[in-house]
């Protein structure tokens, strides 16, 4: 709003500048937050082992039987990426462990046999 009065006239430099200088200040901040959120990010997860992926599948299976509502909450919100609604009756979860990376040569989206030409 601030630009566009500015640059079509309707609000002087002096009214605006201060307002202008504040929001760029916040602008630069939020980008050097979200540059140092991402440089504490491993680009790299090590595979889960058998064991690890037995714990985890044991400790979702207690909280999901004896949680209170709001850890089951968080739980789910931390392993569902997606949920694709089609109607009451078809749903679509899709979930997400962040440190398990399909193995290479894994099947494509298409499935095993290669689209029709």
């Amino acid at each position: 709003r601030y630009f566009r009065a500015f640059e079509e006239g309707t609000m002087p430099e002096a009214a605006c500048a201060p307002r202008i200088e504040e929001l760029s200040r916040k602008t630069r901040g939020l980008k050097a937050r979200r540059e140092e959120l991402g440089a504490d990010t491993p680009e790299e997860h090590e595979p889960l082992s058998d064991e690890d992926l037995e714990l985890l599948v044991a400790h979702v299976r207690e909280v999901i039987a004896g949680g209170d509502p709001p850890t089951r909450k968080a739980l789910l919100q931390s392993l569902v990426e997606e949920i694709r609604v089609v109607s009451r009756a078809e749903i679509y979860p899709s979930f997400l462990l962040p440190a398990v990376r399909p193995p290479g040569g894994s099947v494509r989206a298409e499935g095993l046999e290669p689209p029709r030409a």
